[in-house]
């Protein structure tokens, strides 16, 4: 409801449904009772919006994942580098700035043959997403999603003997 005078502002009062018994956030099911697959492999993140990484890094670390994280290409390498033989997964935007998620995936995949890729976007329309994608064995997953479309997705590619080309 909302109260409004003039001169005087407006006040807002909201009411909420009452939650009559708590879920846990790690108890490895999603709302709809579905299972959130888990994991232990090393996981490189590379997400320049720092909110949907934060989201991200906080599913895979709930679902059992190591993550290494990095805001851009540049920064994955360098993570890369460091961690290059613990890295099972590389989750990366494609429209970044600095190094876009294509050029730091074929780079990696070069370094690292058999690494498995996840691309994500929200910009499903733009040509440099359209293009920028490995044919073959790319996977994509469009932003928004939930944790449960994501968990689901790693360790499907995980478990696959699909690798990008």
């Amino acid at each position: 409801w909302v109260d409004s005078e003039p001169g005087k502002g407006a006040t807002f009062n909201v009411g909420l449904p009452v939650i009559e018994a708590p879920t846990t956030a790690d108890d490895g099911h999603a709302d709809d009772g579905a299972v959130t697959p888990r994991g232990s492999e090393m996981v490189l993140l590379v997400e320049d919006n720092d909110l949907v990484r934060g989201l991200a890094r906080a599913t895979l670390i709930r679902s059992g994942y190591r993550v290494v994280e990095a805001r851009n290409g540049e920064e994955a390498l360098a993570m890369a580098a460091a961690n290059l033989r613990q890295i099972s997964l590389l989750l990366t935007d494609v429209v970044m700035p600095v190094m876009g998620g294509r050029e730091l995936a074929m780079r990696l995949a070069s370094w690292r043959p058999g690494l498995k890729i996840i691309f994500t976007s929200g910009y499903v329309d733009d040509p440099v997403v359209r293009q920028g994608l490995p044919e073959g064995g790319a996977v994509f997953l469009q932003k928004p999603f939930t944790p449960v479309e994501l968990g689901q997705l790693v360790r499907e590619v995980l478990d696959a003997a699909q690798t990008v080309s």
